[in-house]
């Protein structure tokens, strides 16, 4: 079987949890000998045994370089694999759910062509109307949902994760749709007996990009209000985007230089090291499907302050239930953060159990293992 995989949207693989996943995905797939080829959106051109990366077109990844994604990009990227589609012959086409228009281009190709490819969509989240609004405005907002809750019935199977994202897909699918829910991402495998040790820490982290849904300004203002109860330690933040000269000047301008560290990209090995030195990985993400960093954290004995919304999944989890924010409040966000520092053996016990009782359930490698059975029966 020739399964085609097409992600990279909006930067390199090796950026974010998703990518790496999908990375991990077409390796553990070409490892079952099925034969792979990989899309992807950043010029990587190789083979190895079963697996092919194959650039698509020469695009302009607006949202890499410029850190603001655009309807640009979104067009040229649905153009791009449109056009890309017409060189390969594939039986599958696993696609992400973002940006919705080269979902379009693979349906539009389909019923073009003679390929009939069977076309799977993974979907971590599906963002409410009001995030929609929130953020792109009444007008866009509603079209941009509206252009989602369409883009839902083109596929043949969508696939999720979490429970709530499934039974959103099965109340929204058509009658000849099917929807597959996968263990998770996870990438750990009974590592947590020799990481999760407890040790008093005192730095706090974040790792993630430096946009709106993730808030880094908001995690700053909460740093500020802790250092103000006698907090010493460093807070490191791992990631960049477009709020990168916001996140510099608050730093500057609020006199927090001494503490703050902000490292920019890093590998894995870089986020490791600052997960090992951190009591508490703050991620007031608005916006998360999985919340692959928390879960990461958490492998480490390092709990995560989270704030709770219809759109942040992550705190579906459960991994540390009560170091949880209603609010995006600096303050209650401090005293989070000083719970977390004051009780890390407890917090740390919380991660352990997690992983041993349920993360070790979520794994990577079971979802591949679960869709080598599927394609395998069709």
């Amino acid at each position: 079987m020739r399964i085609g995989i097409i992600y990279e949207t909006t930067f390199p693989e090796f950026k974010g949890g998703v990518e790496r996943w999908f990375s991990q995905l077409a390796s553990g797939l070409a490892g079952e000998s099925f034969n792979v080829i990989y899309l992807n959106g950043n010029g990587r051109n190789t083979n190895t045994s079963n697996l092919e990366y194959r650039p698509i077109e020469k695009i302009k990844m607006s949202f890499h370089e410029t850190g603001a994604r655009s309807a640009q990009n979104t067009i040229s990227y649905a153009l791009a694999s449109f056009n890309s589609l017409r060189k390969f012959d594939f039986e599958v086409l696993y696609l992400s759910s973002f940006p919705f228009l080269h979902i379009w281009a693979a349906r539009i190709f389909r019923m073009i062509s003679k390929n009939r490819f069977r076309i799977y969509v993974e979907w971590f989240e599906l963002p409410s109307i009001n995030y929609w609004k929130r953020e792109y405005g009444y007008l866009f907002g509603t079209l941009g949902f509206t252009i989602q809750q369409l883009t839902l019935r083109l596929s043949d199977v969508n696939v999720s994760y979490l429970d709530s994202t499934r039974d959103l897909l099965i109340e929204k699918k058509t009658k000849n749709q099917a929807v597959i829910k996968l263990p998770g991402i996870c990438t750990f495998e009974n590592s947590v007996g020799n990481t999760t040790k407890y040790k008093n820490r005192n730095d706090i982290s974040q790792i993630g990009r430096l946009t709106q849904d993730k808030q880094p300004l908001l995690s700053l203002a909460a740093v500020k209000e802790l250092r103000k109860k006698g907090w010493s330690g460093h807070f490191h933040l791992l990631g960049s985007g477009p709020l990168a000269q916001e996140v510099s000047s608050y730093i500057r301008f609020n006199g927090m230089s001494e503490y703050v560290i902000v490292h920019g990209d890093g590998s894995d090995e870089v986020r490791r090291e600052i997960l090992e030195k951190s009591a508490a990985l703050l991620h007031p993400s608005r916006r998360e499907g999985f919340g692959l960093a928390i879960v990461e954290a958490a492998s480490l004995g390092v709990p995560a302050i989270l704030i709770r919304g219809e759109d942040n999944k992550s705190t579906e989890l459960r991994i540390n239930p009560t170091l949880v924010s209603e609010e995006s409040n600096p303050a209650e966000i401090a005293d989070l953060l000083q719970k977390a520092l004051n009780n890390q053996e407890k917090f740390s016990n919380e991660c352990e159990h997690w992983i041993r009782h349920i993360g070790n359930n979520m794994l990577a490698t079971d979802s591949i293992e679960q869709l080598t059975r599927h394609f395998h029966s069709i």
